[in-house]
Parts: structure tokens; sequence; C-alpha cells
């Protein structure tokens, strides 16, 4: 389809702070207007902080975040269903993330940490009703937990 952008100026400086990418499909002899992607400038210093990404049904499908505004993605949300499924965050400065999210209608249910820096997670914390019910733990560097603990107690497995 064809695309139309629309700018907004939101604290009236004459320079916008959000863009809304807008596709026009045509199928048969009807046509339908569809957002596929907002940006936003949320410290109004002109450059795009947040990106969304939105499928043909209006839900979100990814939002990209610069948090704290270097110029570098932090964090990537990805939806399914309109809902959280699962969050990135990049800290080690690059562009691998070091902490995984995974959420299940909307609660944490599995944490993922890379304390390596090799691209692979090597801590993952469980997550039961917002508590953390085991760690496991990756001692020999293939991305999959090797040994778990249960918080409070002193059971390994």
């Amino acid at each position: 389809g064809e695309g139309e952008i629309q700018k907004f100026d939101l604290n009236a400086d004459g320079n916008p702070d959000v863009w809304k990418t807008y596709m026009t499909t045509t199928v048969g002899d009807k046509s339908s207007r569809l957002l596929g992607r907002a940006e936003l400038d949320v410290n109004f210093d002109g450059q795009v902080d947040i990106t969304q990404f939105f499928a043909d049904t209006g839900a979100m499908v990814r939002e990209s975040m610069d948090m704290d505004f270097d110029g570098k993605i932090d964090a990537v949300d990805h939806f399914k269903d309109g809902q959280l499924n699962r969050r990135e965050l990049f800290l080690n400065f690059n562009e691998t993330p070091s902490i995984w999210k995974f959420y299940e209608e909307n609660d944490l249910v599995r944490k993922e940490t890379d304390t390596r820096g090799d691209g692979k997670a090597d801590t993952f914390e469980f997550f039961d009703k917002g508590k953390i019910s085991k760690v496991g733990f990756d001692s020999n560097g293939d991305g999959r937990p090797d040994r778990y603990e249960i918080p409070g107690s002193s059971k390994k497995k």
C-alpha cells in the first residue's frame, strides 16, 4: 500500500515530537488505513526515543525504547495478542540483550540474565504469583540451566 506520515507537535515548539506512519491498503473495492509505526520524542530533543510497531489488527507487536536518551535502544518489548510477552534489556551497552523477561497474562514468569556477556543466559529466575520459586544456573555455558536452587531452602537440584 501507500504510506502517509502524520507529524504532531506536542509541546508547541514548532518541531514534531510524534510521527505516525499509516499504510493504506486496498483489497477489492475496500480501502483501509492502518497505523504501522509510531515514533515518539519524549524528551523533546528532536531524536526518536520510542518506536512502536503495530499489526494490521491495530495491536502493538513491538516497542523499542531509548530510556537514557543516548541514542541507543535499551529495551525492546514484544507483545502477543495485545499483551506484553517478552522484554529484552540491553544493559551491556551493545546490541545483545543481557536480560530477558517473559510474561504470561501480564505476569512475570521467568527472568533470564547473561552475567558473562556472551549473549547467552546463565541465571534463570522462575516466578510464581510474583515471587521467585526457583533459580537456575548454567555452569557449562550452553545457555540452559544445569542446576537449581529454591530460595529460602537448602534444597538444590
